[in-house]
């Protein structure tokens, strides 16, 4: 079915035809698989952003055919439908907009012939322009006589129609026979693509009929293709109408940026774009209530607009959905860490493990295909895809750690520990399943969505039994050695910011889907923390101190452990005078202990018993007292803000490593900071791996606990590859006009040089590794000062924070707020400042961290709040400029020989990041 019109509507203009073409049309060829493989990737490669959603939906409702076609219509519903047409927007969402006197209307109302007078009618008593098309010409099957059909156009377009709607013959494509084709259209001046367009249409549209749905992108885009084409053969510009299964507001978005991507912003225009729906305006007007509660426009205009997406709310679902992405993803690290520290595994459930792998397997599957192909569950919904990115890099995280631990297994002593034949079976059967379905799928008897459910309920089975069997081995052990406490408290704080994003999330879209569509994420996030709070319990209060209740597998897998304790148990054998005290000053009875081991396990648990208050406390060394002090509340919380403020840290880079890959841009971001911040973590890694692994050659003399900790110098590790990689972005993607400024090259190069002086001076023996470390602590202290001092430089410069990705700052701040709480909370233990003033780098990090931050922060949400700098392919729709754009391709070149031929009308310049729109495009030849 196409479109065209009859006694055009003022704001149209008639396309005069070209005579038939049949060279033209003989060398016109589809290139099909790689139109299919364009339109999938159209809907993520031209993915909008959240805040400019309302403004293109407002620009969707203006090219809305508003349609009727039922067989019971009467005169009642079609003047229902023509009120609707001329207010589709309630008031108080327009007034709240500053949209309230622009006269929004629909692009027209669409009715049966019969009921055009009823239409005309209604719309001049309320005094309506709104155009009124009908459809004609032997709708939907188009199997009338010509005569009958051109009667019924002429009878339609008497009784007041100024648009028509029509079925050609089909029968004459699919048998190519073009010249009857172009006489039957030319004699309505309707027509299908190249030969309809010759024959004077207006409009080509898809088909509809009793198809569900007949709007494909696929279809679409040659179909826009072809308009596209004509009008650079010929100089006349045709609309386009998809019509058929357009139901949602995202299918209408996806259709708008088809739209602006091939043809520009003039054919998104009611004038030269319409679609054809009957139900989309309601999912339309549901979802311009969650996005324009607080959104201003003015006109078209809304690079102002203060949208949801620059909420606090958005901002703090998004903070919350990296914090538990942190803390879910950290939870592991203990884990393994204590496996590798003890060279064991016996005290971690291989029953729990294997559970742990299915349900991260299932939940991987499920994450990654409904992140990337929402529409294979959610195709009906239009609601937003409840799968967020950390969603799926938690899951690719958990499952790689997971492996990692099962290697672990195999590896490290595992006494006489094994997993249980059930949790063998359940796992097995579940991967055979999960098998069975895919093929089934791979010969057409199931589908995606059966699949994709099942790995969702498999996961939400899976974790009701997940942390089971490991809670059943502390009860049968009456003891949690082997199993890392700070593991269960960050998994139980991931659990409670799974669920808080979640409810975020729903009360943002006002919509419950974020839950009911991510059943295996809530029940993750429910399970994990009331197993985190049973664990929490076996280990602070039902088994406190009951280390004495290790079996004989953890004395066997620890022999040097075993032959120190036999020794401290004959303190006048012993010439270590502090430990000799330790022991002497506690009693320890032997009685009834008539093997080695029996006295073993004695010593040991008076040892993690024993109070420092005892006689002989100063003579305690570092090494007694982190063994006494492990189980205390204090060093947890240490360790868990530990890793937190590294996660933080950490993950701050990946915001603005995607913001430049997403963008192919990194205009934007300053390339001074991105020097200062790769000289700082050069100097921030060489002081804390040699601090680390050497705190002789710093620490020599304090006797104190090395202020360094691991999760320092895995930050610095991951910090120094992640700047790195975005200074290689920086030489790959666009750059704009930036440039580094001499200053800090010249800054970075002398303090390189100025480090590489006092290592050579070491090398012959001048100097001391003492002066080097100090020189890259204090070189991390003083640029520390001036890193984000050029990216807030540039921000005011261009009054605008984009480019700059405000997630990584929030991450940021987070991450010196627990930075600096680690440090208190160390010196509170230790009774000692040293984890200050040994480590003053870190601390200057924490502070100048927070300062920084906090400018950034008001720089993006107070000062340049909309003041976004975007590219073309990013600009709102709605933007006002009236330009008309027209990309011109050979019918068989590929995307890359994209040329731009079209004059804007306001500026004969060409615009050249309307032209960067075409860079990113496949290679594949199209039409």
């Amino acid at each position: 079915m196409f479109y065209t019109s009859s006694n055009m509507s003022a704001h149209l203009t008639r396309n005069p035809g070209s005579p038939l073409d049949f060279e033209w049309i003989g060398r016109t060829r589809v290139n099909l698989p790689a139109v299919k493989r364009r339109a999938d990737t159209l809907k993520t490669r031209r993915s909008i952003k959240k805040q400019w959603q309302a403004a293109w939906l407002l620009r969707a409702v203006t090219c809305i055919d508003l349609t009727t076609l039922s067989g019971d219509d009467t005169a009642t519903n079609v003047a229902r439908l023509c009120f609707k047409a001329q207010n589709p927007v309630r008031q108080d969402l327009l007034e709240s907009m500053g949209m309230a006197d622009r006269g929004l209307t629909t692009g027209a109302v669409c009715v049966y012939s019969s009921r055009v007078p009823d239409a005309v009618k209604t719309l001049k008593d309320i005094q309506s322009k709104v155009p009124v098309a009908s459809v004609a010409a032997g709708f939907p099957a188009g199997q009338t006589p010509i005569k009958q059909r051109l009667e019924e156009i002429e009878t339609a377009v008497a009784s007041g129609a100024t648009e028509i709607d029509i079925v050609i013959s089909r029968a004459f494509v699919l048998e190519a026979k073009w010249q009857a084709l172009y006489d039957e259209v030319k004699a309505m001046r309707k027509a299908s693509s190249l030969v309809c367009m010759m024959a004077g249409s207006d409009f080509i549209k898809t088909s509809t009929g009793k198809e569900s749905v007949n709007a494909t992108l696929s279809v679409g885009l040659v179909m826009v293709r072809a308009v596209r084409d004509y009008y650079q053969q010929t100089g006349h510009k045709v609309g386009f109408k998809p019509a058929g299964g357009i139901r949602s507001a995202k299918d209408a978005l996806i259709w708008l940026a088809l739209m602006k991507e091939e043809l520009g912003d003039e054919w998104t225009q009611p004038n030269l774009f319409r679609i054809g729906a009957s139900s989309l305006l309601g999912d339309i007007e549901r979802h311009r209530n969650s996005f324009c509660a607080n959104a201003t426009a003015c006109g078209y205009q809304i690079g102002q607009a203060k949208m949801v997406g620059e909420t606090i709310l958005v901002v703090l679902a998004e903070v919350t959905g990296w914090g538990y992405f942190f803390c879910w993803t950290a939870c592991m690290f203990p884990q393994m860490y204590e496996n590798w520290r003890r060279k064991s595994v016996v005290g971690f459930s291989f029953d729990m493990l294997g559970y742990f792998l299915i349900s991260y397997i299932t939940y991987l599957i499920y994450n990654v295909t409904v992140f990337f192909k929402p529409e294979l569950i959610f195709e009906k919904s239009g609601e937003d895809n409840p799968v967020k990115l950390t969603d799926v890099v938690f899951a690719i995280v958990a499952f790689v750690c997971t492996i990692f631990e099962v290697m672990q297994c195999f590896i490290y002593n595992r006494g006489s520990q094994t997993i249980h034949l059930s949790t063998v079976l359940t796992s097995v059967g579940s991967l055979v399943a999960l098998a069975a379905l895919l093929i089934l799928k791979f010969f057409h008897v199931g589908s995606w969505f059966l699949v994709l459910q099942y790995c969702g309920y498999v996961k939400f089975v899976v974790s009701f039994g997940t942390y089971f069997p490991q809670v059943w081995l502390n009860y049968k052990r009456k003891s949690t050695i082997g199993f890392h406490i700070a593991g269960v408290l960050l998994d139980g704080g991931g659990g409670v910011l799974s669920i808080l994003q979640m409810l975020i999330y729903c009360w943002i879209d006002q919509s419950i889907i974020q839950v009911t569509g991510n059943i295996p994420k809530l029940a993750l996030g429910v399970v994990t923390l009331l197993f985190a709070l049973v664990l929490a319990w076996q280990h602070y209060v039902s088994y406190v101190g009951n280390e004495s209740a290790i079996g004989d597998d953890y004395l066997e897998e620890a022999p040097l452990l075993r032959s120190s304790l036999i020794k401290m148990s004959y303190p006048a054998d012993m010439n270590n005078e502090t430990r000799a005290g330790l022991v002497k000053s506690t009693i320890v009875p032997l009685d009834n202990c008539n093997s080695e081991r029996a006295r073993v396990k004695k010593i040991f648990a008076s040892l993690c018993s024993c109070s420092c208050v005892e006689t002989g406390t100063r003579h305690c060394s570092s090494y007694q007292k982190r063994i006494m002090s492990s189980t205390t509340f204090l060093t947890v919380l240490a360790d868990v803000v530990g890793w937190g403020y590294f996660l933080c840290w950490t993950v701050s880079f990946l915001p603005q490593i995607y913001e430049n890959w997403r963008r192919k841009c990194v205009v934007g971001f300053s390339f001074d900071m991105l020097g200062y911040f790769l000289l700082s973590y050069i100097t921030y890694l060489i002081y804390n791996f040699t601090v680390f692994f050497k705190p002789e050659l710093i620490f020599e003399k304090s006797g104190e606990d090395n202020p360094v900790k691991l999760t320092d110098v895995v930050f610095a590790i991951v910090a120094f590859i992640c700047t790195v990689f975005q200074a290689i972005q920086c030489f790959v993607y666009d750059r704009g006009s930036q440039r580094i400024h001499f200053s800090t090259v010249l800054a970075c190069v002398g303090c390189l040089f100025g480090l590489a002086v006092l290592v050579i001076l070491k090398y012959f023996g001048i100097g001391s590794w003492f002066l080097a470390l100090q020189y890259c602590g204090y070189v991390k202290l003083v640029v520390s000062f001036g890193t984000y001092s050029p990216q807030v430089w540039l921000n005011f410069k261009r009054k605008s924070t984009s480019g700059f990705h405000i997630g990584g700052v929030l991450l940021d701040f987070g991450g010196g707020v627990l930075s600096i709480l680690q440090m208190d909370i160390y010196c509170f233990i230790e009774h000692s400042n040293t984890q200050i003033t040994g480590n003053i780098p870190k601390l200057a990090l924490g502070l100048v961290t927070l300062l920084f931050n906090i400018i950034l922060v008001w720089q993006h949400y107070v000062f340049y709040l909309g003041n976004e700098q975007v590219s073309e392919e990013e600009k709102p729709l709605l933007s006002g400029a009236k330009k008309e754009k027209v990309y011109s391709r050979d019918v068989n070149a590929d995307d890359e020989d994209l040329q731009e031929k079209g004059i804007s009308l306001s500026d004969t310049s060409s615009s050249t990041r309307e032209n960067e729109l075409w860079q990113n495009d496949s290679n594949d030849s199209i039409v």
